[in-house]
């Protein structure tokens, strides 16, 4: 593909014998077999065998392994993780495995330096505060995670912070970035996450990605011990953010001040702060 697309490509995706994509600066791409950016009918197809290729490689030929992952949708890689979609088996309405893999979307992250940089700049002034990041999504939200926790870890504009940080998508911190100042516990439920890093680190902040109901417990536990949060979730504005109903509540027990809404105008990343 041209060397500018690539530049500013965040995903690649694969359907088996369906279209091989790429989304890239907020547009979804079809190239061709020379990487020419052509119609949606004019695109790669993914053969059986190249899909069933690439699941071997993502699970390093064992996909029983990443059994449990699968099941809820993702295989981590050693920079984050492989999106997965296919034929699920259910049991009393819970998936019980996915049968077959028919498709994989390949994040492609970013370390932006300082980019947290407002944010940290804030807690500068007026002390660390609960943070929510929010945004649709494929908008940079664990970008700006990842680039506010290795700041407050390593003190870059603001004193060393104990950080901790619930990945359980294994997608946050990434082996070619600062792994060795923050404490990660990933592969497991955020709710389970947050608790032992309460319990048994000592953080002062505790990170994690795309917040659920049932993380809910768990976190307004750790605000109560005096914890500070950094989190996101998915929302496309403030309206429906509100319109959560984990999300008010962990705002009404005092999980959350700062709310950072990401946006992305032309391929670049950007935020807008508030307070709650």
């Amino acid at each position: 593909m041209p060397a500018e697309t690539r530049k500013i490509t965040d995903e690649i995706r694969l359907r088996k014998n369906g279209v091989f994509s790429v989304f890239a600066g907020g547009k979804n791409l079809f190239p061709d077999e020379n990487g020419r950016l052509r119609r949606i009918e004019n695109a790669i197809t993914v053969t059986k065998e190249e899909m069933e290729e690439c699941v071997f490689l993502l699970c390093k030929g064992s996909m029983y392994s990443f059994d449990d992952s699968i099941r809820r949708g993702f295989i981590p890689i050693p920079h984050g993780r492989a999106g997965v979609c296919g034929e699920a088996v259910t049991e009393k309405g819970n998936i019980k495995r996915i049968r077959e893999i028919t498709s994989v979307a390949l994040r492609i992250h970013r370390d932006i330096p300082r980019y947290g940089r407002k944010i940290i700049d804030i807690y500068k002034r007026s002390g660390l505060t609960g943070t929510l990041v929010y945004s649709p999504p494929a908008m940079g939200k664990t970008t700006l995670l990842r680039s506010v926790s290795l700041m407050l870890a390593r003190g870059d504009g603001i004193r060393p912070v104990k950080v901790g940080i619930a990945d359980e998508r294994c997608e946050i911190i990434l082996p070619d970035t600062d792994l060795g100042i923050a404490d990660v516990i990933s592969g497991c439920k955020k709710s389970v996450a947050a608790e032992i890093l309460t319990r048994t680190m000592s953080p002062e902040v505790i990170v994690c990605d795309e917040i659920t109901p049932e993380d809910g417990d768990a976190l307004i536990h750790s605000t109560g011990t005096g914890v500070y949060l950094i989190c996101s979730c998915h929302a496309e504005n403030k309206k429906y953010l509100f319109a959560k109903p984990h999300i008010r509540t962990l705002v009404e027990n005092g999980c959350f001040k700062l709310l950072a809404r990401v946006e992305r105008t032309d391929g670049k990343y950007g935020y807008i702060t508030e307070t709650v």
